[in-house]
């Protein structure tokens, strides 16, 4: 069996994917509950570190995500967001 066809079968036995090929309510559910443990997982970091740090670190790591940004394809793959522009990334924290 193809490992593609393999996976449609362990989601579709969980209830996760319809026949279709579509996600099922339940689907939906588990993928919000995957992104939402995720979300806070990438979190603990920031809010370990504290607004100052978190807003230093921001400033150092800003030009090394733009040029990540610039040699890999939008959207990435795995859903990470193109950086803000400078002026707005002090907005954006983790404590939103």
């Amino acid at each position: 069996m193809p490992p593609g066809r393999s996976a449609r079968a362990r989601l579709a036995a969980r209830g996760w994917i319809g026949l279709d090929g579509g996600l099922t309510p339940a689907g939906r559910d588990a993928h919000a509950a995957v992104e939402q443990a995720t979300d806070r997982a990438a979190a603990r970091p920031w809010a370990r570190l504290g607004p100052a740090a978190t807003e230093e670190l921001v400033g150092v790591l800003t030009p090394v995500a733009r040029a990540c940004a610039a040699a890999i394809p939008y959207p990435s793959p795995i859903g990470v967001p193109t950086p803000a522009p400078p002026a707005d990334h002090a907005k954006r924290t983790a404590y939103e």
